[in-house]
């Protein structure tokens, strides 16, 4: 508990890329609630150009660390199998799935590297 306050910290880096990722049309940051309280174990954004693995390999060259932690929707994942009916096609469900891309957001990352991260 004693460094929870400073790990915390990747609320502050969310609201930096919140502010700075902002007038993109083509990019959805999280959505943030008034009555919620995130902190940001990921910060994933949706690329709606559907050139998000195009995106991931320019920021690998600059060196900026991406991730894609869900490639496949739950439905079709090997531990669901036989284990969840699904209706209809979710379309919507794959389609992110497609577009998702998690940013680093280390709680101790300083400007400097947010700053990277944003102009990559």
């Amino acid at each position: 508990m004693k460094y929870i306050d400073e790990f915390n910290n990747r609320r502050k880096i969310a609201s930096f890329y919140d502010e700075h990722l902002k007038e993109i049309a083509w990019l959805k940051t999280p959505e943030v609630h008034k009555k919620a309280y995130h902190v940001y174990h990921q910060y994933t954004i949706r690329l709606l150009n559907k050139k998000r693995d195009e995106n991931q390999r320019r920021l690998k060259e600059k060196d900026i660390q991406t991730m894609i932690y869900y490639p496949v929707t739950f439905h079709k994942m090997k531990a669901f199998k036989n284990r969840c009916e699904c209706f209809g096609e979710l379309r919507n469900a794959i389609e992110a799935t497609e577009q998702v891309l998690s940013l680093p957001i280390e709680p101790m990352y300083e400007e400097e590297i947010c700053r990277k991260v944003v102009e990559g």
